[in-house]
């Protein structure tokens, strides 16, 4: 789900905005290829554990626990129900 195109050029563009940036290894893969995705709780719809979508749940809890402000996420997935449907799930 998660695209590396470009993301050399990251940290150029936080240096830029003068803005924090937070990056994780993903570690997971695509364990839930439905059109829909389930509870963060890997006992419950299946078995989750190991979901690249975790990885960014826990990549974005760690942004919220240092900047609680922060109230939404900006996403470039505009043409994919895959991805936007595991972005609001996170």
């Amino acid at each position: 789900m998660y695209q590396t195109v470009g993301q050399d050029a990251i940290e150029f563009v936080a240096q830029a905005l003068d803005v924090p940036l937070y990056r994780k290894v993903i570690s997971g893969s695509a364990v839930d290829l439905s059109s829909e995705y389930g509870a963060r709780d890997a006992t419950k719809n299946g078995g989750l554990e190991g979901d690249e979508t975790e990885d960014l749940y826990s990549l974005l809890s760690t942004v919220k626990s240092a900047h609680p402000d922060i109230e939404g996420v900006s996403v470039g997935a505009i043409l994919s129900n895959y991805q936007r449907v595991r972005v609001e799930h996170v």
